[in-house]
């Protein structure tokens, strides 16, 4: 019965904050000041990356989604990056880190990257010959919805168009497609070493 009331609370005050808070960054502290006593016994799991939605996944979840390493030349690309100096940035992070530590959202039937593009872009200036991926089959997934991002040009896109720009010669502009997803994209670390 303690337990259950804990849950009630948690979940009450986490309704809350998600109310209470838009940015994704003061979204993650809210959370952390919330859950730090009851986010273990819930046994929930949180993972969250400045600027991207705030991604939710349980036990179960993580242990069906599996990362795997697949052939750069195989994925495809479906929106352009935000900026070449966003690119550098993140290529001279993972140069000193020396490993990856967030694989790609990838469709597993057309090498669509739904999330991950800055990643791939870093991979290929590298001259990597592989990159860790999620594969996930985007259609199907009710877990993964696409939206667009406020002010992008596009009032709406499904997931087919997002297929299609990826299986074409063209790119949407950068901060077209937002997707929302229950996701076991948490930290990896997969060396360089290993995916050149």
């Amino acid at each position: 019965l303690h337990r259950h009331y804990q849950a009630s609370i948690f979940r009450e005050r986490l309704l809350s904050a998600i109310k209470r808070f838009t940015s994704a960054l003061s979204f993650a502290r809210a959370i952390a000041d919330i859950t730090k006593d009851s986010w273990p016994r819930i046994g929930t799991a949180l993972s969250f990356r400045t600027g991207r939605s705030n991604l939710f996944f349980t036990p179960e979840v993580r242990r069906k989604r599996k990362v795997k390493l697949v052939d750069i030349t195989w994925l495809k690309a479906h929106e352009e990056v935000v900026s070449q100096d966003r690119v550098s940035s993140l290529k001279d992070v993972i140069t000193k880190w020396g490993v990856y530590k967030l694989p790609l959202l990838v469709d597993a039937k057309s090498g669509a990257i739904l999330d991950g593009h800055h990643r791939y872009a870093v991979g290929r200036e590298m001259g990597l010959s592989k990159l860790p991926v999620i594969l996930v089959d985007y259609l199907e997934d009710d877990s993964i919805e696409v939206d667009v991002w406020p002010n992008c040009g596009i009032d709406c896109l499904t997931k087919e168009q997002v297929i299609e720009m990826s299986l074409s010669d063209g790119v949407f502009p950068p901060k077209t497609s937002k997707h929302n997803f229950v996701s076991t994209l948490s930290p990896i670390r997969v060396p360089l070493r290993k995916l050149q």
